[in-house]
């Protein structure tokens, strides 16, 4: 198989959605950590959850960035879900508080499905069936966790961009590329520390990769 080559395409609301292999691949390793050791019947359901829901999420999580952008005037290429999450291709640039707004409507979207999650949950809680409550708290837990982190100001994640764009409104752009830059260095290394305070080797690794990015990114 190609993991460059599409492996599902379809449209919501005249947008292209493209998943290519690898993010199956991606929610496949992601789902095994989310319900820990061990094999049964039961933690296959649940990853089959766990990577369904998580699949809805970023989607969901694109559609705000790609919705809020096309409102603007920015137009939409497409959305492409892949090994490392999603991202939303805009047809041409906006103004730097239209990519503001795009950048944070992503998060705010998960937040949107985090409390589409929450509500049932509170609400009727144990009166549910077992397994919407699981689904539910699945939707509840990915979405709210995927958005707080996702306004870290790491240069490629959306609280890195939201602040490139922040600044833009009042700096040149090498202050921009220098301040944020920096920023995000600094970001990346208390992920690291926070990683290994809490034995996240994901967190350690990413804040790693992040960290030697943005170092290649300055010296370029």
């Amino acid at each position: 198989m190609n993991p460059s080559r599409p492996l599902v395409v379809f449209e919501i609301s005249r947008i292209p959605v493209i998943i290519q292999p690898m993010a199956v691949v991606m929610l496949l390793v992601f789902g095994l950590i989310w319900v820990g050791q061990g094999v049964s019947l039961a933690k296959v359901g649940s990853v089959i959850v766990f990577m369904v829901v998580a699949l809805v999420s970023i989607i969901g999580h694109e559609l705000g960035h790609a919705l809020m952008a096309r409102g603007l005037g920015m137009g939409v290429r497409q959305i492409t879900v892949h090994g490392m999450g999603g991202t939303c291709q805009y047809q041409r640039a906006g103004s730097p508080a239209r990519m503001l707004a795009a950048s944070l409507a992503g998060p705010g979207a998960g937040f949107l499905l985090a409390l589409l999650g929450f509500i049932p949950l509170f609400f009727l809680g144990s009166h549910l069936p077992g397994a919407l409550m699981e689904v539910l708290a699945t939707v509840l837990s990915i979405n709210l966790v995927w958005s707080i982190f996702n306004l870290v100001p790491l240069s490629r994640l959306d609280g890195g961009h939201a602040l490139g764009h922040l600044l833009r409104m009042r700096l040149r752009s090498d202050q921009v590329r220098k301040i944020s830059t920096g920023v995000s260095i600094g970001a990346g290394a208390l992920l690291c520390l926070y990683g290994l305070s809490r034995g996240e080797g994901f967190l350690v690794a990413f804040g790693g990769y992040s960290i030697y990015n943005d170092v290649q990114e300055l010296r370029a």
